[in-house]
Protein backbone atom coordinates (compact mmCIF):
# COMPACT_ATOMS: atom_id res chain seq x y z
CA UNK A 1 0.00 0.00 0.00
CA UNK A 2 3.17 2.61 0.74
CA UNK A 3 4.15 1.78 -2.53
CA UNK A 4 1.34 3.05 -4.46
CA UNK A 5 0.92 5.92 -2.06
CA UNK A 6 4.41 6.62 -2.88
CA UNK A 7 3.57 6.28 -6.98
CA UNK A 8 0.46 8.51 -6.96
CA UNK A 9 2.67 11.17 -5.15
CA UNK A 10 5.20 11.14 -7.90
CA UNK A 11 2.64 11.16 -10.45
CA UNK A 12 0.82 14.08 -9.14
CA UNK A 13 4.19 15.80 -8.54
CA UNK A 14 5.29 15.13 -12.07
CA UNK A 15 1.85 16.07 -13.53
CA UNK A 16 2.02 19.69 -11.51
CA UNK A 17 5.48 20.44 -12.42
CA UNK A 18 4.31 20.62 -15.88
CA UNK A 19 2.81 23.93 -16.14
CA UNK A 20 2.97 25.58 -19.39
CA UNK A 21 0.98 24.85 -21.98
CA UNK A 22 2.41 23.18 -24.91
CA UNK A 23 0.90 26.13 -27.44
CA UNK A 24 2.87 29.11 -25.20
CA UNK A 25 6.27 27.15 -25.50
CA UNK A 26 5.88 26.96 -29.38
CA UNK A 27 4.90 28.45 -32.98
CA UNK A 28 4.24 27.02 -35.66
CA UNK A 29 4.66 28.82 -38.93
CA UNK A 30 4.71 28.70 -42.78
CA UNK A 31 7.43 29.58 -44.67
CA UNK A 32 7.53 30.39 -48.22
CA UNK A 33 9.96 28.69 -50.27
CA UNK A 34 13.11 30.50 -51.68
CA UNK A 35 14.20 28.65 -54.47
CA UNK A 36 13.69 25.80 -56.33
CA UNK A 37 15.61 23.27 -58.63
CA UNK A 38 13.67 20.97 -60.26
CA UNK A 39 13.85 18.14 -62.81
CA UNK A 40 13.11 19.41 -66.66
CA UNK A 41 10.70 16.83 -66.80
CA UNK A 42 9.40 13.03 -64.97
CA UNK A 43 9.72 9.91 -66.23
CA UNK A 44 6.32 7.99 -65.86
CA UNK A 45 7.00 5.59 -63.20
CA UNK A 46 10.26 6.56 -61.85
CA UNK A 47 11.40 9.09 -58.58
CA UNK A 48 12.58 12.21 -59.37
CA UNK A 49 13.71 14.64 -56.66
CA UNK A 50 12.81 18.48 -56.21
CA UNK A 51 15.22 20.51 -54.37
CA UNK A 52 13.78 23.89 -52.07
CA UNK A 53 15.77 26.38 -50.56
CA UNK A 54 13.79 28.29 -47.34
CA UNK A 55 15.11 30.49 -44.67
CA UNK A 56 14.68 29.85 -40.70
CA UNK A 57 14.14 33.62 -39.75
CA UNK A 58 16.46 32.96 -36.15
CA UNK A 59 18.00 30.34 -34.67
CA UNK A 60 15.15 29.34 -32.21
CA UNK A 61 13.58 28.06 -35.63
CA UNK A 62 13.70 24.67 -36.74
CA UNK A 63 11.87 22.20 -40.06
CA UNK A 64 9.22 20.66 -39.34
CA UNK A 65 8.02 19.20 -42.29
CA UNK A 66 7.21 19.69 -45.86
CA UNK A 67 3.50 21.06 -46.88
CA UNK A 68 2.80 19.11 -49.16
CA UNK A 69 -1.09 19.38 -50.76
CA UNK A 70 -2.17 17.96 -53.56
CA UNK A 71 -5.43 17.45 -56.15
CA UNK A 72 -5.58 16.18 -59.38
CA UNK A 73 -1.97 17.10 -60.88
CA UNK A 74 -1.75 20.36 -59.04
CA UNK A 75 0.76 20.33 -55.50
CA UNK A 76 1.06 23.19 -53.48
CA UNK A 77 4.47 23.37 -51.74
CA UNK A 78 5.65 25.37 -48.62
CA UNK A 79 7.65 24.94 -45.12
CA UNK A 80 5.95 23.84 -41.53
CA UNK A 81 8.32 25.09 -39.54
CA UNK A 82 8.35 25.42 -35.29
CA UNK A 83 9.95 28.59 -33.31
CA UNK A 84 10.97 27.62 -29.87
CA UNK A 85 9.49 30.75 -27.56
CA UNK A 86 11.19 29.61 -24.58
CA UNK A 87 14.83 29.75 -26.17
CA UNK A 88 17.24 32.00 -26.15
CA UNK A 89 18.39 32.86 -29.99
CA UNK A 90 19.56 35.05 -32.03
CA UNK A 91 17.83 36.92 -35.51
CA UNK A 92 20.16 35.31 -37.41
CA UNK A 93 18.81 34.01 -40.67
CA UNK A 94 19.09 30.41 -41.35
CA UNK A 95 19.46 29.34 -45.31
CA UNK A 96 18.75 25.42 -45.56
CA UNK A 97 17.75 23.02 -48.45
CA UNK A 98 15.12 20.12 -48.35
CA UNK A 99 14.50 17.75 -51.15
CA UNK A 100 11.72 15.23 -51.61
CA UNK A 101 11.31 12.25 -54.18
CA UNK A 102 8.23 12.47 -56.50
CA UNK A 103 7.27 9.39 -58.19
CA UNK A 104 5.49 10.21 -61.45
CA UNK A 105 2.28 8.15 -60.88
CA UNK A 106 0.38 10.17 -63.60
CA UNK A 107 1.05 10.72 -67.54
CA UNK A 108 -0.26 13.89 -67.26
CA UNK A 109 2.05 17.36 -66.63
CA UNK A 110 2.30 18.32 -63.18
CA UNK A 111 1.90 21.74 -61.74
CA UNK A 112 3.75 22.30 -59.01
CA UNK A 113 2.69 25.78 -57.01
CA UNK A 114 5.72 27.14 -54.35
CA UNK A 115 4.53 29.11 -52.06
CA UNK A 116 6.41 32.85 -51.80
CA UNK A 117 4.64 34.70 -49.25
CA UNK A 118 1.16 36.95 -48.99
CA UNK A 119 1.29 40.53 -51.33
CA UNK A 120 0.30 43.86 -50.03
CA UNK A 121 -3.30 43.09 -50.23
CA UNK A 122 -2.48 39.78 -48.13
CA UNK A 123 -2.82 37.48 -51.14
CA UNK A 124 -1.21 34.20 -51.48
CA UNK A 125 1.70 34.17 -54.04
CA UNK A 126 3.14 31.25 -56.03
CA UNK A 127 5.90 30.29 -57.85
CA UNK A 128 3.91 27.64 -60.75
CA UNK A 129 6.05 25.11 -62.43
CA UNK A 130 5.14 22.90 -64.52
CA UNK A 131 6.68 19.44 -65.57
CA UNK A 132 5.80 17.34 -68.30
CA UNK A 133 5.76 13.57 -67.80
CA UNK A 134 7.43 11.36 -70.51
Amino acid sequence: MKKIIAIFFVIVGMMSSCTKDEASMYKHRILPVKEIKAPKEFEFGRVATITITYELPNTCSYFRSLYYEYKGTTRVIAVNVVEDLETACTQKVIKNEFKFPVRAVQRNDYLFKFWKGKDKEGKDVFKEVVIPVK
